[in-house]
């Protein structure tokens, strides 16, 4: 219903024609100010966290941003950032809650973000939402440039043994909870270090030592640089292995994680990466300053062997192409159009046009050429 509500004429003017709606004069943003205020209010009475269904909250929430025509997603969107952001903690528990989970649970916390760049899901007005658009941008950029804390699965195999990388503080099964300590220096993905003593909070509830704990570190980190390493995880396809060490670095000081290793609920499904390539592409795009400063900052740091954004990003569209000529199942037309939005956005710096630009002139599945259709049409249709 909330759907139905939030893509009808009322708040979706652009739909006015293609409806054939007897609505004449829309006020879509008043409207969905009004709608913002019933959704932010609760949360000054509840703690989020408890939520029964938190999950449909955060949808409820993302069809309230960051759905309808882009003039009025990035109306709604700013007010946000400059006022309800600002004014009181609560108003921001929702990102609280998703981060606190993150990158355990992968998609709610960058389906949120998206949702709140201000681009909405048309665009029938041309461009007089620039400035609104851009600054809820930055907002989106600079927030996921600096998480507080990182979440992470532990299983029993890691925390006990001679060669447990955790301690326990106290005991796991005091109802207070407990505190964990990592024994050994530790390198999550994206390429942030854990110095070796750190304290961690027990998020989940223990009701067999043997089960897999839950808990949070107070840790600065990209998360830019963490959505790196999954789309780069996406292409390597790697396997399902869970376990925190591999078997030749169960000795070592330094142990290095990967995104299974840290329990990542989803790594290498087609909806985690569109979600991924999405966030980076409503930041980035008509935005050449963010744009520069999102890729160096993911190059910083980064070794010469693992590939940049720009490659990871073309040779994602080149499987998705190369999978689109099968007649028996359907193309990922989605992945396709959201990994050529990203190299389209990428464009607009010069240093990375040179590498896009070709891509695209020899791609004749995209584009088509004298022997070959394109497929650009099917995906608009």
């Amino acid at each position: 219903m909330r759907q139905t509500l939030l893509t009808s004429p009322l708040f979706v003017p652009s739909t006015l024609l293609t409806l054939n709606s007897p609505v004449t004069n829309p006020n879509a943003i008043d409207l969905r100010f009004t709608f913002k205020a019933l959704v932010i209010g609760p949360t000054h009475l509840i703690n989020l966290e408890f939520l029964p269904d938190f999950e449909g909250f955060v949808d409820l929430w993302i069809a309230l941003f960051g759905t309808g025509d882009e003039f009025v997603a990035a109306r709604i969107s700013r007010h946000y950032w400059d006022y309800d952001w600002k004014i009181v903690s609560s108003r921001r528990a929702i990102f609280d809650v998703t981060r606190s989970r993150f990158p355990v649970q992968f998609k709610p916390l960058v389906r949120l973000l998206h949702s709140m760049c201000g681009t909405g899901n048309t665009r029938e007005f041309g461009d007089k939402n620039d400035d609104d658009r851009t600054l809820c941008a930055t907002y989106v950029y600079h927030y996921f440039l600096n998480l507080p804390t990182f979440t992470q699965v532990i299983p029993i195999t890691a925390r006990s043994g001679p060669n447990a990388v955790y301690e326990a503080l106290i005991n796991e099964l005091y109802s207070g909870g407990a505190m964990y300590r990592n024994t050994h220096t530790i390198s999550f993905p994206g390429g942030s270090v854990l110095p070796r003593g750190s304290s961690s909070r027990l998020l989940s509830s223990i009701t067999d030592p043997n089960d897999p704990i839950i808990v949070e570190w107070e840790h600065q980190y990209s998360g830019w640089k963490l959505l790196l390493a999954v789309l780069r995880n996406y292409i390597k396809r790697a396997g399902t292995d869970r376990s925190s060490l591999s078997s030749d670095a169960e000795h070592r000081r330094d142990i290095s994680l990967t995104l299974c290793a840290v329990g990542m609920e989803d790594t290498v499904s087609d909806e985690t990466i569109i979600d991924a390539l999405e966030l980076i592409r409503c930041v980035i795009d008509k935005n050449s300053d963010l744009a520069a400063e999102l890729m160096q900052g993911l190059e910083s740091g980064d070794t010469a062997s693992e590939p940049d954004l720009v490659e990871v990003t073309i040779r994602i569209l080149e499987d998705a192409l190369q999978r689109s000529t099968n007649p028996r199942i359907s193309p990922p037309s989605k992945l396709i159009i959201s990994a050529t939005g990203v190299l389209t956005a990428l464009i607009s710096l010069p240093v990375y046009a040179y590498r896009v630009w070709p891509f695209f002139r020899s791609n004749h599945t995209l584009f088509g050429n004298d022997n070959h259709a394109p497929i650009t049409p099917s995906l608009l249709a």
